[in-house]
């Protein structure tokens, strides 16, 4: 799947074969890793797939930088919401109510523009200061870029509703479904050049005297 290097985005998906014999594969890599990280994880993960599920009609895995699934049915563009898996920490912030005044803002926004870009890449990721501006929060978000702008954001949606029941005050949290991922936490887990630039305040012209 990854050979193809005329591919540098980092997603890939192709069928093989004719009914009821057909297999089709999707492979997605976060967008803050060069194509030759991507093309490694994706080797990588197809080597522990196939030894972990040789029989499987169906399976995927999800390692750091990026995620392979294959099943013989059709997944291209579809929205899969299972299984998924929650992880959180175990480490609570000392102020939960302010924490989360600053984190749910910034999922929004970053569903918002990752369910907004184009057919190659559904992924944002950004940081923002914590509470107590001693931290700071970093969260990322992405779909496979297969789906539709509405189909990612109510996905992604659905699983920021997870986040106050598994992850509330909790200093990070990671979802990761066949067709999104969720991760919010207080060190820095990407590439933080990948980051937007932040954006700056309007500047008032004075007049002097």
């Amino acid at each position: 799947m990854s050979s193809n290097t005329k591919i540098d985005y980092g997603f890939y998906n192709f069928s093989v074969g004719e009914s009821p014999d057909k297999v089709s594969a999707i492979a997605l890599c976060r967008s803050d890793i060069s194509p030759n990280e991507c093309r490694s994880c994706i080797n990588e993960s197809s080597y522990n797939l196939l030894q972990a599920c040789p029989y499987q009609k169906e399976a995927i895995i999800w390692p750091d930088k990026c995620s392979l699934r294959y099943s013989s049915r059709s997944i291209f563009g579809i929205m899969d919401t299972t299984p998924i898996l929650a992880f959180y920490s175990t480490e609570n912030f000392s102020d939960m109510k302010e924490f989360n005044k600053v984190l749910y803002p910034l999922l929004d926004s970053l569903r918002n523009r990752a369910s907004s870009r184009n057919s190659t890449s559904k992924f944002a990721l950004q940081s923002v200061p914590a509470p107590n501006y001693f931290q700071t929060i970093y969260a990322l978000l992405k779909c496979t870029p297969d789906l539709s702008k509405t189909d990612c954001n109510d996905c992604l949606l659905e699983v920021q509703y997870f986040v106050p029941q598994c992850c509330h005050g909790k200093q990070g949290g990671k979802f990761v479904l066949p067709s999104f991922d969720l991760r919010f936490e207080l060190y820095p887990f990407y590439d933080a050049s990948a980051e937007l630039p932040p954006v700056l305040p309007p500047t008032t012209q004075g007049t002097w005297h």
